[in-house]
């Protein structure tokens, strides 16, 4: 017994030691002089993912301190401090993606290009089949096809006299990432409402309403579709609300909006061109590895961002009342926050919940969690996998059976949730 005991102890006692000189030669205040400098290289010469490293470095700088002269609250507060850090540096292992997942694509032309409106898109007329796996499993393997206008593939319909169609919008979960092109949401809807309507579906994986607003404003739509749109749908939530505000690390050059009063919003050109990206936190954050914790945003979102995602909902809108007069504007939305970084949504205190502020505007308001009534007790059963979190070919066919019920239905929608 006394033998295992002291194995064990060695490496601490070695940790000690090896503070105990650190401060003897270098001194307490110093510490935090070399802290600054290690931290400095760590940001600068390592691309990603050096939190840990960050945090490894100040752990031991705020032990050295605990461990120098002074006041005796003084050396409690470096040494508490130390354990906080040493609290996050478990969080951010604990958190950290080691599921060794990989994705490849067969098809080398099924590629992302840039695109001067919209920042980046998928090179229209291709398919690919994706497939995702780790070393033990298959996650998922699907088929994805683009028409020659850029959309997902699409339902068959029945041609009839002034052409009806249904244009959706949003990111990754309307476009059906992870399904295949006959179990997206869109795709099914057409065949639930029987080939009545032309379905044109121009959401796209990490899009958000500032690319809907873009491609409705800039002509996109009417120079891809060939009908005259009935409704107009947007699929999303909270976590559109970053995208929107240029905080993703994916949509650099996406279309920039700003607020210029409570229901209206101005392009201002792409993300990279308005909006300065070079403040320390920013750089911290996005170089740190840290950025991984909080979605892979720049910073988290605030109020303003929150109004900014309004306003370009109301453009939108407003648009589509002007220029398809017999269309209507839906927001289809999951409008639980649960399993968002909620400590980084810092609306939160600030703004009403996102429901309440759609209804309050009179928007056409649908539910994700009317078309699932079980999705937020019992997710796993509408994922994809364990390692992807994405709606699976169930969660897509509820909705596309209740988009198709609540549609259908003369009554127009006041923003107001059923019971």
């Amino acid at each position: 017994m006394g033998e295992n005991r002291s194995v064990g102890v060695r490496p601490w006692k070695a940790i000690g030691l090896f503070v105990k000189a650190f401060r003897q030669h270098i001194g307490g205040g110093r510490a935090f002089l070399v802290g600054m400098v290690l931290s400095v290289g760590v940001i600068g010469f390592s691309d990603r993912h050096s939190s840990l490293w960050l945090l490894g470095i100040w752990f031991f700088v705020l032990l050295v301190a605990a461990m120098g002269k002074g006041p005796s609250w003084r050396r409690a507060l470096w040494f508490n401090l130390a354990v906080v850090v040493a609290v996050m540096g478990g969080g951010v292992f604990f958190f950290a993606d080691r599921s060794g997942v990989h994705m490849e694509f067969t098809n080398p032309e099924f590629r992302i290009e840039k695109h001067e409106v919209l920042g980046y898109r998928p090179v229209p007329g291709k398919n690919t089949l994706e497939r995702k796996y780790t070393e033990d499993e298959v996650v998922y393997e699907v088929t994805y096809t683009l028409e020659d206008n850029g959309t997902r593939l699409a339902p068959p319909h029945i041609e009839t006299e002034g052409k009806p169609c249904v244009l959706f919008f949003g990111g990754s979960h309307t476009f059906g990432a992870a399904v295949n092109d006959e179990e997206a949401f869109p795709y099914l809807f057409g065949v639930e409402t029987g080939g009545r309507y032309e379905v044109h579906n121009f959401a796209w994986g990490g899009y958000g309403t500032h690319q809907m607003l873009a491609v409705l404003e800039e002509g996109l739509v009417d120079s891809a579709i060939d009908c005259n749109p009935r409704h107009v749908i947007y699929h999303g939530g909270y976590f559109h609300i970053p995208r929107a505000a240029g905080l993703s690390k994916w949509d650099q050059n996406g279309p920039h909006y700003e607020l210029v009063d409570m229901d209206r919003v101005e392009y201002r050109g792409s993300f990279a061109e308005s909006q300065e990206r070079d403040d320390l936190v920013t750089r911290l954050i996005d170089l740190s590895g840290l950025d991984a914790l909080i979605s892979g945003l720049h910073r988290p979102p605030d109020g303003p961002d929150y109004d900014r995602f309004l306003g370009i909902l109301e453009n939108a809108r407003r648009y589509v009342e002007e220029n398809y007069p017999e269309a209507e504007f839906h927001v289809f939305l999951v409008d639980d926050k649960r399993r968002g970084p909620i400590p980084f949504y810092l609306f939160g205190w600030s703004r009403p919940p996102l429901p309440e502020s759609l209804a309050e505007r009179g928007f056409n308001v649908l539910h994700k969690a009317d078309a699932i009534p079980d999705l937020y007790e019992s997710p796993e059963r509408y994922e994809v996998h364990a390692l992807d979190k994405h709606p699976n070919a169930l969660a897509h066919s509820l909705m596309a059976t209740y988009l198709a019920d609540e549609l259908s239905q003369d009554s127009t929608h006041s923003g107001e949730r059923s019971e």
